[in-house]
């Protein structure tokens, strides 16, 4: 998610829907067994985020509060289908502690180290 964000941020990448979708795809197969969960919904971050960052500047804090949202709104939308479906029988409170809380951490941390690579990256050959 955070090459998605920092690409629509800072990049110029072309396809990014199709490629968000083929990630999904791939994550899908990989670890859920679910086919469509993150096929779908990370298309729909691609295209929240393309617009919610139409609005700000885009500075350090910007663009971590919009990935810690996207984080956010991915992680619970996850949790919602799979209880939904039932693969899930965790409660709210056991989600937000147990999932939540500990995947913002990781990627507030993975932000934090990687922001400035990949903006440089990004920026250089985009």
């Amino acid at each position: 998610m955070l090459w998605l964000v920092l690409g629509i941020c800072y990049g110029k990448v072309d396809h990014l829907l199709a490629w968000s979708a083929v990630a999904g795809l791939f994550f899908d197969l990989f670890y859920t067994g679910v086919l469509g969960i993150f096929t779908l919904l990370l298309p729909f971050m691609v295209y929240l985020t393309r617009n919610i960052v139409t609005f700000f500047n885009r500075s350090f804090i910007v663009v971590l509060l919009i990935y810690l949202i996207d984080i956010t709104i991915l992680t619970t939308l996850f949790y919602w289908v799979n209880a939904l479906i039932g693969f899930t029988s965790a409660s709210a409170v056991t989600f937000i502690a147990r999932t939540l809380g500990p995947t913002l951490a990781y990627n507030l941390a993975g932000y934090v180290i990687l922001y400035w690579p990949l903006k440089m990256f990004f920026e250089k050959f985009s």
